[in-house]
């Protein structure tokens, strides 16, 4: 249906069963007999387009020592046609194969090698990819997989599974559409990347001011202007020494006010003559803190 429409686009058969490695534990001829079911059914469609197995290697499922072991145990059983790709997910990017000091990073290329080693021992006509995420792992749970990564760390989970993939894909792309705002940001760094193999000279939010107007007996307007750094602004974190608020912005403006709020609270709470200092911490959507503003206001 999309050869001749996409046709620079890799066309294939993805199969949407996601496997781990406790799976292959607990139930390896089954895995097996499922794996081969998709084989089967897509070699009477089209013996050409490669078949995708996108499954999750983790930590929590696993030692590499038994992911090794189990998969190789799998594999064996499998009819995996020259060409068919094996591209494990999240156990490049998204933290979840990290355990205490070592980070995602660190562990990434073990489990890697040790994929490698089975694919190579048991399915030698498997290509081993790696399925890197390009969202980060945050504390708001309203935000987790839907927060992009930048472009350094993408590359950087690349770099360091290198000596075992024969490729790389990644399935979480579509982070970058509309509905986070200012996603184009990351969307033409990744093109830049494509392009040109560089990454671009990463910059914070800059050019901060922060100003107080429109000032009465009883409050008086907070007002924040800054120029967007290479992510875009996300939010900002306001703090008048007592309590702290997250704001979120999304902003896509470069030289329009970013935030103008009334406030009323501080004026209360201080007596003629009492000052106040506040601050505001921005925040991109690569969740990159940038420099903290500050202004001091002064009840009249």
């Amino acid at each position: 249906q999309y050869g001749k429409k996409y046709p620079n686009a890799l066309h294939g058969w993805y199969i949407s069963n996601e496997l781990n490695n406790t799976v292959y534990d607990k139930y390896p001829d089954q895995c097996a007999q499922l794996i081969n079911g998709y084989i089967d059914s897509a070699n009477k469609l089209d013996k050409f387009m490669p078949i995708i197995l996108s499954p999750y290697n983790v930590s929590w499922y696993g030692s590499v020592n038994s992911l090794y072991s189990t998969l190789k145990n799998v594999l064996s059983k499998t009819n995996f046609r020259k060409g068919d790709i094996f591209c494990p997910q999240d156990c490049v990017g998204t933290e979840i194969i990290s355990t205490g000091a070592n980070t995602v990073l660190k562990n990434s290329p073990k489990y890697f090698e040790a994929m490698k080693k089975a694919i190579d021992e048991a399915c030698p006509n498997l290509s081993l990819w790696a399925n890197c995420e390009n969202f980060i792992k945050v504390d708001d749970t309203t935000l987790l997989g839907k927060l992009p990564a930048n472009i350094d760390r993408f590359v950087k989970q690349m770099e360091v599974i290198k000596d075992y993939v024969d490729g790389y894909g990644t399935f979480m792309y579509s982070n970058y559409s509309p509905d986070i705002s200012s996603s184009e940001y990351f969307h033409y760094e990744y093109i830049y990347y494509l392009n040109t193999g560089k990454t671009n000279e990463f910059k914070h939010v800059s050019n901060q001011e922060l100003k107080i107007e429109n000032e009465t007996d009883s409050s008086f307007e907070l007002v924040y202007y800054c120029d967007n750094g290479t992510y875009g602004l996300s939010h900002i974190v306001l703090s008048d020494g007592k309590t702290e608020s997250t704001i979120g912005i999304q902003s896509k403006m470069l030289d329009k006010t970013i935030y103008r709020s009334r406030i009323t609270s501080i004026v209360s709470e201080l007596n003629s003559g009492e000052s106040a200092t506040i601050t505001i911490t921005p925040y991109d959507y690569a969740n990159n803190k940038g420099e903290t503003i500050s202004i001091t206001y002064t009840k009249k």
